[in-house]
Parts: C-alpha cells; structure tokens; sequence
C-alpha cells in the first residue's frame, strides 16, 4: 500500500479573480487546494508550505509547495499579475497521516 497519493491543483482564473492578496486562506493557491483535495476544510497557506484542515482528519501540517507554487504566491502578494496554473501535489495516505 502505497503511503502517498499525488494530487493535480488547478489554479483557475475563478479563484485568481476571488483571491484575496496576502491572506493566508483566501489566496488563489489556498482556494484551488480546498477544491481539489477530497474532504478540505480549510487550506492556510504560509507561502513556501501549507496546513489543511479535514474535514474527517487527520489535519495536514506543514506541507512543503513546489518551488514554482512559491514563486507565483509571492508575485501575487507583491501586486504582480497571476495566470492559470496547475501542478501535483504529493499527501500522506490517510493511513500513512494516522501513523
């Protein structure tokens, strides 16, 4: 059984439009992780890393983001212009995040 899953976020120029710059849980990276993570409640993203809080836990701490996610949070946070993006995203198992 495997311990990890991957999977695809897609940052759509809905949640880009509905991103609130320099807030944690309403980013645009923030709003694509909740839609594309079966039973997210809340994602908070710290800009290099992000916690996820499940709906049926366990909850996800300090989960590190590609280094191109990074880049494209603190171009946004900065005022500069996002476009459409997607890229994979390697979780724990639920087994694997339960220990």
């Amino acid at each position: 059984m495997a311990d990890t899953t991957t999977v695809r976020v897609r940052v759509t120029q809905d949640d880009i439009d509905a991103g609130v710059r320099c807030d944690c849980v309403r980013c645009p990276v923030a709003l694509a992780l909740m839609r594309a993570v079966p039973g997210c409640r809340e994602a908070l993203v710290d800009c290099a890393r992000f916690d996820m809080d499940m709906v049926d836990g366990p909850n996800l701490y300090d989960v590190p983001l590609p280094i191109e996610v990074v880049n494209a949070i603190a171009d946004f946070d900065t005022g500069a212009g996002m476009s459409p993006f997607e890229f994979d995203l390697t979780l724990p198992t639920t087994e694997a995040a339960h220990g």
